[in-house]
């Protein structure tokens, strides 16, 4: 029928369409065969390597005698051939193979003269496809990240998308003209947005402009914005330097100091070294299955070192499927704060454990910190024996179970071939491990609890990204603890947000911050428009962020003595809150400040712990300097002091002396005067050791002295963090952090002791001190009645201050010592007060007094000190 013819056209219609669809996709797919193969012939023909030529002509797909007409020889008005590239590339050996196939010279290109014109003609059509480009950059931001490198961010205009940009050139001066180039840089590396441009002269404005390039030439120059860059930083404003290197090398040349002393015979006699036949002993096949009974799997009270080890899926448990655990000490049901130090440090340091380790720890069984400690050592020594491991990882939070204490280490894996096979340990996965129950309930808690641990760890250990940032300072204090606020998720920094991608300050925009602060009325510049723009929104987010109150943002401060850099990456400027809102009073429950910093995103942790995590995640290399050199230097000193209880000879009074060299040195290395965090936190570390219950008014006078606060009635106080630029920023270092209590000798020097109640006043209000000075004054001959000796008698008013009484306090005894040496006083130097401070004394406790602090303004029992 009709409609069948129909059907059977239509079929027979759709049918070569396909096929015709098909012939020519297989056709495509054989040009770009042929491509392909010639490419490579022309690839090795330029290497001149005989082996993939001969393989292409091999395969059929490329002609011996065939023109190349591929690529830029495709247009030329000369034929080329491969043998004619070969012989004009002196590739002899692909030559010799293109003839051996059939290859003959082209007829067109058979003499000298006639292949020079090919060459010619190819040469003048690469030059009439030059594309050129002009104003290819259409805008350039410019922003100084050191004071002798900048970071330019070209954006290439839409109309040039064609012209293929492969390399910037980028020139400065000194002139926003450009009469004088005084630097140029070609820039190649440029698959990434940002070009940084180094080795510029600092300490000047300087000008730059930028041009796009391709293959042929560069395009028009650009002038970067803004105009001028000052290559400066913020420190040239408040004379801080960065000294992190200098005090690196310190606890270098330190331990190198220590070594030296390692083969002494005070050492031997401290120390007395193990022999080998002691260390060795016999190993047979039941020691294999002895050690599996060192390991616990029932607790009911004491102190226990347990180890959890874990790579991708499984943890390493024992065949009672517990954590690998040994015993410290039975009898121990709490841990102080110098123990939990102490701690931390060494599971940063557990190569220092044979340098510690001694060979008769029963010998301090009735020292209780030295026993302690001993006992940690034997237990870590039992578990990396154990393991076969050198390092069982860092120091977790305790955990906590009625009577029972576990120590909980952890270290990740990459395999579990890295950890020796055992008979004693088997691994299990996350799954197996949650689903069982130990029979022992304190075990059991440990085991619930390795994945919050797991995640604590592995958060605390990620850094934050290159950057400048804000932070929040807020703290907890409880009846044995300070706590510090961080975020949940990256424990090792104070909550934060980010300003921007470039962690440098200029000392043009941090001059801006200082006038605000001090309402000055002066007419920004674009760039510090710009920063105070960037800062004024990140401080927006952080407070709203952390669900801050917005009646209690007025009384924020910024830190505004310093930068806080981290590393050479990231730089952080503090936020605080009020003085009295620092840190929170104790109350009955910790719960409820738990769940407010939980429910912002937020959690707390003690100082000490945070100090640790956050030195470890940015200054890895001094934190591990510190923690060897500290280990080792506090457990010399602590049996040192106990041998020097029980020595009898007369000989043994050296150890005392040996002593004192290393006591002094290792407060030098206190890490609190090195990184800004860490020296910014050094009051509150002092006041969580000495008086972790106190109150959260700052102006009691048995706080410390480092943690009060001036009145607030001397500063004024900011209207709006984001209100107008004239009054929204404060100088947080007026709150007190400047103050800070110093525990190293380099900084304190001096002590002062009133002899007498001030109560005791003349008609005037005024009253007669005396100031002992507790450093060497050169007056002393190191007896206890020549230290009474080096003081001085002052009489002072009501208005006298700290700073005055301890620069008359040096230039007097400086004056004395020099005319009981026979010294001329015309030449002496007096020293710089400032590395002195005044400390008033009671019993056993002491308070630093600040350097604008009236004397007589000492109120009970300090008045009486």
């Amino acid at each position: 029928s009709s409609i069948d013819i129909a059907v059977a056209r239509q079929t027979s219609v759709e049918s070569f369409s396909r096929s015709r669809k098909d012939e020519t996709e297989r056709h495509s797919k054989r040009e770009k065969s042929n491509a392909i193969t010639m490419m490579r012939a022309l690839i090795a023909i330029e290497n001149d390597d005989a082996d993939p030529l001969s393989i292409a002509l091999r395969k059929g797909n490329v002609e011996p005698d065939g023109v190349v007409n591929s690529g830029a020889f495709a247009t030329t008005d000369t034929a080329f051939t491969l043998l004619d590239i070969a012989l004009l590339l002196d590739s002899l050996k692909c030559a010799q193979v293109l003839i051996a196939s059939g290859a003959r010279e082209s007829r067109a290109q058979s003499s000298f003269e006639q292949r020079k014109v090919a060459v010619e003609d190819a040469i003048n059509l690469i030059e009439e496809r030059k594309v050129t480009i002009k104003g290819a950059v259409s805008s350039t931001k410019i922003e100084a990240s050191s004071t002798r490198s900048v970071l330019i961010t070209p954006e290439i205009a839409p109309n040039q998308q064609h012209a293929v940009v492969v390399k910037y050139k980028v020139e400065w001066s000194s002139s926003k003209s450009f009469d004088d180039i005084i630097g140029s840089r070609v820039i190649t590396e440029i698959e990434h947005p940002t070009i940084e441009v180094f080795d510029i002269d600092a300490g000047q404005y300087v000008s730059f402009r930028i041009a796009a390039g391709t293959i042929h030439d560069y395009g028009d120059f650009v002038a970067c914005s803004p105009a001028a860059v000052e290559m400066s930083s913020w420190e040239e404003v408040t004379g801080e330097k960065d000294t992190r290197e200098q005090h690196l090398d310190a606890v270098q040349k330190l331990t190198e100091e220590v070594e030296k002393y390692r083969d002494s015979v005070i050492w031997q006699r401290v120390f007395p070294k193990q022999h080998p036949q002691q260390q060795k002993k016999k190993k047979g096949l039941m020691e294999l299955f002895v050690s599996s009974s060192k390991f616990w799997k029932n607790v009911t009270n004491g102190c226990y070192l347990a180890a959890l080890v874990y790579c991708e899926g499984k943890v390493l448990c024992t065949f009672d499927d517990c954590l690998p655990t040994f015993v410290v000490d039975e009898n121990i049901s709490t841990l102080n704060k110098e123990d939990i130090q102490w701690l931390l440090k060494l599971s940063l340091s557990w190569d220092q454990l044979s340098l510690i380790s001694d060979a008769n720890p029963s010998a301090y069984a009735n020292n209780s910190a030295l026993s302690l400690r001993t006992k940690v050592i034997a237990a870590a020594s039992d578990m990396m024996s154990s393991l076969g491991l050198k390092d069982i990882g860092r120091l977790a939070q305790p955990i906590i179970h009625e009577n029972v204490i576990f120590l909980v280490t952890v270290r990740y894996v990459t395999s579990t071939e890295q950890i020796p096979q055992a008979i004693t340990t088997q691994w299990m996965s996350f799954e197996k491990m949650l689903r069982k129950k130990n029979p022992c309930v304190a075990m059991d808690k440990v085991m619930r609890e390795t994945v919050t641990i797991m995640n604590f760890f592995e958060s605390s250990q990620i850094p934050l990204q290159k950057g400048l940032y804000v932070a929040y300072l807020k703290m907890h204090s409880s009846l044995n603890s300070i706590r510090l606020v961080v975020p949940d998720n990256l424990p090792s920094v104070l909550p934060y947000v980010s300003v921007r991608q470039n962690p440098h300050v200029t000392k043009d925009e941090w001059e801006w911050i200082k006038a605000i602060d001090n309402n000055n009325d002066f007419r920004p510049t674009p760039t510090q428009r710009a920063f105070h723009r960037q800062l004024s929104k990140a401080i927006n987010s952080l407070l709203h962020d952390l669900d801050v109150d917005p009646d209690l943002v007025p009384g924020h401060r910024m830190l505004a003595s310093e930068i806080l850099r981290l590393n050479k990456d990231v730089a952080m400027i503090l936020i605080l809150p009020k003085p009295e809102d620092v840190c929170s009073a104790p109350t009955g429950s910790s719960h409820a400040s738990d769940v407010f910093e939980q429910r912002r995103g937020c959690t707390s942790i003690s100082v000490t712990v945070f100090e640790m995590i956050h030195l470890s995640t940015y200054c890895p290399t001094f934190i591990s300097s510190y923690c060897k050199l500290s280990i080792f230097l506090e457990h010399f000193i602590m049996i040192s002091q106990f041998e020097q209880r029980k020595c009898l000879l007369e000989n043994d009074t050296k150890v005392r002396h040996f002593e004192t060299i290393f006591a002094g040195k290792s407060i030098n290395t206190v890490f609190c005067s090195t990184i800004p965090l860490s020296r910014l936190l050094a009051p509150i570390s002092f006041a969580d050791s000495v008086d972790p219950g106190y109150s959260s008014d700052l102006s009691v006078p048995d706080r410390p002295d480092a943690l009060r606060a001036p009145p607030l009635s001397r500063f004024p106080r900011p209207q709006s963090l984001m209100g107008s630029p004239s009054h929204n920023l404060a100088d947080a270092d007026k709150f007190g952090f400047g103050l800070r209590r110093h525990r190293s000798t380099e900084r304190i020097k001096a002590r002062a002791i009133h002899s007498q109640p001030l109560g005791s006043m003349t008609d005037r209000g005024c009253a007669v001190i005396i100031v002992f000075a507790a450093f060497e004054s050169g007056l002393e001959n190191g007896t206890r009645q020549s230290m009474k000796n080096s003081s001085v008698r002052l009489s002072i008013s009501p208005s006298t201050t700290s700073s005055e009484i301890v620069a008359l306090v040096v230039e007097q005894l400086t004056k004395a010592t020099a005319r009981n040496k026979g010294i001329r006083l015309d030449d002496v130097i007096i020293p710089d007060f400032s590395e002195y401070c005044l400390v008033v004394v009671i019993g056993a406790r002491e308070r630093r007094l600040r350097d604008d602090f009236a004397i007589l303004k000492l109120q009970s029992p300090w008045n009486s000190g």
